[in-house]
């Protein structure tokens, strides 16, 4: 009993490795039943009979390998943000959408700057304005601003395609109420009426009633002007032109390709005769 024993061992063995290991005959690996190639005692793949250097390649057994290919261009855009405001240099005329001669200077340099980049494929100009006066009025002038600023960049090379223009108005403010709160309204109405009344002809009178009657509303017409001066003035930063501009920039990337190792050229058979 003992000694069948001892002869069935081999053959036990034998059938253990055949479930553990099989040859592949498509690509010439000793392969595991996990799927991965069989490597030998010094870490190199076992082949089989079956084994072809020239068309048997796996990337486990170091046949495959990473190379860096040609640089590849590659489109990346770029989003830029500027905001231009009458908190630094005053832009526009208050009021009107009229630039000063410091925004023609300012917006000229702008508009060649962007004209002078190719890889500018949308330009968006957002205008917006302090909360002095009503809505209606602030939304149409920050339009009406916007466009005066397209037309400066039109004239600087910006193409007029990829030029979009909003008016926001007093939307966003950020420092109008706060200004309001300290100033007042600045209700030019108020300014006009009172400018008004001393135009009147009673007021060109030489009496004392009337110099002094005259004298008292000046008094309150100046205060109301510099309420509203400094009210125009507080009220500066919310006075902008935010611009976007898009770029579509090509970047220079490498890209990694998966190589085939080329297979060590055989030794060529000694011809007859000669000594080796």
């Amino acid at each position: 009993m003992k000694k069948n024993g001892f002869f069935l061992l081999p053959l036990v063995m034998c059938v253990l490795i055949s479930n553990v290991y099989a040859e592949d005959t498509t690509n010439g690996y000793l392969m595991s039943i996990y799927g991965h190639a069989v490597k030998g005692a010094y870490g190199d793949c076992v082949h089989t009979a079956y084994y072809d250097p020239d068309h048997d390649k796996r990337e486990e057994c170091g046949d495959i390998k990473e190379v860096a290919s040609a640089p590849v261009e590659k489109p990346q855009i770029v989003v830029e943000t500027v905001t231009m405001s009458d908190a630094g240099d005053v832009l526009f005329n208050f009021d009107v959408a009229t630039l000063t001669p410091t925004g023609i200077t300012k917006i000229t340099a702008f508009g060649k700057k962007l004209g002078s980049q190719p890889d500018i494929t949308n330009v968006t100009i957002d205008g917006y304005t302090d909360a002095i006066g009503s809505r209606e009025y602030n939304l149409k002038l920050s339009a009406n601003r916007a466009a005066a600023v397209k037309q400066f960049f039109i004239k600087n090379g910006v193409p007029a395609a990829i030029i979009t223009t909003h008016g926001f108005g007093e939307k966003d403010t950020k420092v109008s109420n706060a200004c309001m709160n300290k100033y007042g309204n600045g209700d030019l109405n108020q300014i006009r009426k009172l400018e008004a009344m001393l135009s009147r002809k009673k007021y060109k009178g030489k009496s004392k009633r009337v110099i002094k009657e005259k004298k008292q509303l000046q008094q309150k017409l100046h205060l109301l002007e510099a309420k509203r001066n400094n009210l125009i003035a507080c009220a500066a930063p919310d006075r902008r032109v935010v611009f976007t501009i898009v770029h579509n920039k090509k970047v220079e990337k490498t890209v990694m390709v998966k190589e085939t190792a080329s297979a060590p050229e055989a030794a060529s058979a000694p011809e007859a005769g000669e000594n080796k």
